[in-house]
């Protein structure tokens, strides 16, 4: 009993700083939206920073900000704005995080092209603690870009299905989760609305993955990437239709180093590939294609022997990309039907020999002709 007075004071102690830090932690969180931070168990709280993007299932979530101010912002240098991100799932209550939000991108960012850009959203590590954000500090959301165009949103459900894809075929790669997001405005200017958009995992989150660093650094040639990985970008490329982008640029490309020597790009932002055939997307004027929807291989000069590997690799996977989209039932059928048509040529050229020697024989470049 004397032992137990004696180290009395000091079990207070213990009790007493834990209950502050429990008690100051919901009050971060919830003093600018109420709501439960208590999504997981203790258990489930090990794993929880895997939750976001281990399930392709609809996420709703709402975004409460002052939002003309945020979506205005589109200068250079646009300025963080403060916001709720709110989600529930089946069988929780309502969970809150504070989070910091700007827009971002190039021609998406401009208010003639776009009344809602892209927005990139930075969380507080503490903040997400328990909860389906957790482990993740910044995302990208590609929103529905015009709000009265239903165009735009199968514009956005076709650029999803593209991250989906070479998800499949690689792990050096961004993983998506598809949304149904509520804007919210805190001045009541913006009636609320509902439209699709999708969270991208943040660079690092997917480096860090990898157990690779990303290279910010411009100037890495082709050549020095990866031999393996960069069949699969350059062909997958090549598969949608995309020309919009570039290795030593870093347009559209992130590299990642892994380990000393060894270099990997990771494709993103496929809004001009041919498959989805946005009415803005116009190809490069220096290569030798009228529209985005002819293909045009980038990637260097391959022989039919140098790509075996790669095309049995996108052969194998063809009809689980295939059932992806059969399986999507948020683009109309006649929609899909034409996509799969597109791809149906792809695969009729990487399995004829005579067609591979044409397309991938040499680099796509306004001096090779077109057949």
């Amino acid at each position: 009993m004397k032992n137990f007075m004696r180290f009395f004071p000091g079990i207070l102690i213990i009790f007493s700083f834990y209950f502050h830090v429990v008690a100051n932690a919901e009050v971060r969180i919830g003093d600018f939206y109420p709501g439960s931070i208590n999504q997981f168990t203790t258990e489930d709280s090990i794993q929880a920073e895997d939750q976001l993007f281990s399930n392709h299932d609809v996420l709703e979530i709402t975004i409460t900000t002052d939002y003309k101010t945020l979506t205005r912002d589109i200068g250079d240098e646009p300025e963080y704005h403060q916001g709720v991100i709110s989600y529930a799932l089946p069988g929780f209550d309502t969970v809150s995080v504070n989070a910091r939000l700007r827009t971002r991108g190039l021609y998406r960012k401009r208010r003639e092209n776009c009344d809602t850009p892209p927005l990139r959203i930075k969380f507080d590590k503490k903040n997400t603690l328990n909860t389906l954000l957790q482990g993740h500090k910044d995302l990208k959301l590609v929103t529905h870009c015009r709000k009265k165009w239903n165009i735009y949103e199968n514009y956005l459900l076709k650029e999803y299905l593209l991250y989906r894809i070479y998800n499949y075929i690689t792990d050096f790669s961004y993983k998506v989760r598809l949304l149904k997001v509520t804007y919210r405005d805190i001045k009541g200017e913006v009636d609320p609305f509902t439209r699709f958009g999708f969270f991208i995992e943040g660079t690092k989150k997917m480096a860090k993955r990898n157990s690779a660093v990303e290279i910010e650094t411009k100037g890495i040639g082709i050549e020095t990437t990866d031999y393996d990985i960069s069949n699969l970008f350059f062909l997958f490329q090549y598969m949608i239709g995309n020309t919009d982008w570039s290795i030593p640029y870093l347009h559209n490309v992130k590299i990642l180093a892994v380990g000393k020597s060894k270099y990997v790009p990771i494709p993103y932002d496929f809004d001009f590939s041919g498959v989805i055939g946005t009415s803005y997307a116009i190809p490069d004027s220096l290569l030798p294609i009228a529209s985005v929807k002819q293909r045009c291989w980038r990637g260097p000069g391959r022989t039919q022997e140098e790509l075996a590997s790669t095309f049995e690799i996108f052969n194998e996977k063809k009809e689980e990309i295939y059932s992806m989209y059969r399986n999507f039932s948020h683009l109309k059928e006649k929609q899909i039907e034409n996509i799969l048509k597109y791809y149906d040529k792809f695969y009729a050229i990487i399995n004829d020999p005579k067609k591979v020697k044409r397309e991938f024989g040499q680099t796509c470049t306004r001096h090779k002709k077109r057949p």
